[in-house]
């Protein structure tokens, strides 16, 4: 950068007129004795090069600022940008400080602070997770990973419980979970826990999309429909006949993977991230296949994703180095999917991903399994297009709280949620 030469340069230049030895040496030799003229002349040169490096300072100072910091020098105008990202379930540890501490090398004059316990009110950067992507979150968003919908089936517990194979339908999810049910094991697990913002997306809409049914078209929602109820009803006798064990409302997501990994659930519902957490179970036998759907389903079924995307903050006050942030977190996307196991995404919310996996991941054969199963159904990002996921999740979840507690039937529990939705300010 041209600012950063020139500081020292131009110091160099003052000092060497203000105090060249040279200078001195020829005053002697023309015989300046007096002692006064000699401190003035050191006088002056001394307030020559404290006024000129105030005027650069004062200078470079407001070039940094109108520029952006673009060609500003480390330590003098440092921005700092608040990127607030709450992946710590989905990312390994370290990868986005280290994205960080590059994107300040490349630049020199912006700090980036990570806050990525909760979402940080003051914020100029957020990363989203899909219950966050809305107009009114952010700007610019861009989708940066995405994580595909997957059934998980213990192999060991199905074939001690006489199946040799996986379910391909919801009939034979029912008897499997009813087999290893009487066999000690948790059948299917639901996790509907209040403080798991993923709950429904994870557990209850992929069954839906099994059966090839969409939630919402053309930015309208569709849950009083005939695919809905009998999912609804497949949820119902799951719960109500202990297939799902008895703290299915009590249960996160993480208690289900942990009891996957241990071998106590027969079968769950999960994630294409959840592969390298389950991997690293030791002896568990495990396989995955795509959610089973009705028996007399045609066509493909639709398969659930997840996007992860980040965004500059409206109120942000560096929008420009904000942009320049986002740019390079987009730019390393296939980094974020390699370190989360998903597929690096496209450019907008709700997008397939453009690759599926990092290229570190191709050659492991659960996600070539996986990548068979995304070619053979069809994304399902229906919900993208509705505005207020926040309080439609509130109502689902608590229509299906009175469901599954036996206080009313599973259709009226769809006609309940769609009322209610209409009825929303």
């Amino acid at each position: 950068m041209q600012s950063r030469r020139f500081v020292p340069w131009s110091i160099g230049i003052i000092a060497k007129i203000c105090f060249n030895e040279e200078m001195k040496t020829g005053m002697k030799a023309r015989k300046i004795e007096d002692p006064r003229l000699d401190r003035l002349l050191w006088f002056t040169g001394l307030g020559v090069l404290a006024l000129t490096l105030a005027a650069l300072l004062i200078f470079l100072g407001l070039r940094n600022r109108r520029s952006g910091g673009e060609e500003g020098f480390t330590g003098m105008g440092t921005i700092t940008l608040v990127f607030s990202c709450p992946w710590e379930r989905v990312i390994e540890s370290g990868v986005l400080e280290t994205l960080a501490r590059e994107f300040e090398k490349q630049e020199g004059n912006i700090r980036i602070q990570l806050e990525t316990g909760s979402y940080a009110g003051q914020a100029d950067v957020l990363g989203l997770d899909p219950r966050h992507q809305t107009a009114e979150t952010v700007e610019e968003a861009q989708a940066l990973v995405s994580f595909m919908d997957l059934f998980f089936y213990n192999i060991d517990i199905l074939q001690a419980a006489g199946f040799d194979r996986p379910p391909k339908t919801r009939t034979e999810v029912l008897d499997m979970a009813r087999a290893a049910t009487e066999a000690g094991y948790r059948g299917l697990d639901l996790r509907l826990s209040p403080q798991d913002p993923l709950a429904l997306d994870r557990d209850i809409f992929p069954w839906i999309w099994a059966s090839g049914a969409r939630l919402a078209e053309g930015g309208e929602l569709r849950f009083d429909s005939a695919p809905v109820r009998t999912i609804l009803r497949f949820l119902a006798e799951l719960y109500q006949d202990g297939l799902a064990g008895t703290d299915a409302l009590e249960r996160r997501g993480e208690d289900g993977l942990r009891d996957f990994m241990a071998g106590k659930t027969a079968m769950m519902t999960g994630s294409i991230r959840d592969i390298a957490a389950v991997e690293a179970a030791e002896g568990l036998s495990f396989g995955i296949a795509a959610l089973p759907g009705p028996a007399e389903m045609t066509g493909k079924p639709l398969i659930g994703l997840s996007v992860w995307s980040a965004g500059i903050s409206p109120g942000t006050a560096h929008p420009e180095e904000a942009r320049r942030f986002l740019g390079f977190l987009v730019e390393n996307r296939g980094r974020i999917a390699g370190a989360s196991g998903g597929g690096p995404a496209g450019q907008n919310p709700g997008a397939i991903p453009e690759t599926f996996a990092a290229e570190s991941l191709r050659g492991n054969s659960l996600y070539v399994k996986a990548w068979d199963i995304w070619e053979a159904g069809e994304p399902a990002v229906d919900l993208a297009g509705l505005e207020n996921l926040g309080p439609l999740d509130t109502i689902i979840r608590e229509e299906l709280n009175r469901m599954l507690s036996g206080d009313q039937s599973p259709e009226n529990t769809a006609r309940t949620v769609q009322r209610r939705w209409e009825e929303y300010p």
